[in-house]
């Protein structure tokens, strides 16, 4: 079985979490992730651990609508760590 792996990412609402869970289970990912809310906002932060490459993440979250936020702030480190700002150009 390969390595798990930690990412982190910023999503616009919670629904989009959810949406990402839902997305994963149906692609076979496997996930351990913990959310919490982000500052004032209605973001949420979001770490997840998982044997699956971050390609695989993308790919799921590509599939999401209205899934920028998540794409433009995924990084391959724990949250602690992850700046949360936007990569403008991931997509």
């Amino acid at each position: 079985m390969s390595e798990s792996k930690t990412y982190s990412f910023r999503a616009e609402f919670g629904q989009d979490v959810v949406a990402f869970k839902k997305a994963c289970a149906e692609k076979g990912i496997q996930l351990e992730i913990e959310e919490t809310p982000f500052d004032r906002y209605p973001d949420v932060q979001v770490e997840i651990k998982t044997t699956a490459s971050e390609d695989d993440i993308l790919n799921v979250m590509r599939g999401i609508v209205d899934s920028h936020v998540m794409i433009q702030t995924l990084r391959p480190i724990p949250l602690a760590d992850n700046n949360l700002e936007r990569n403008y150009e991931a997509e």
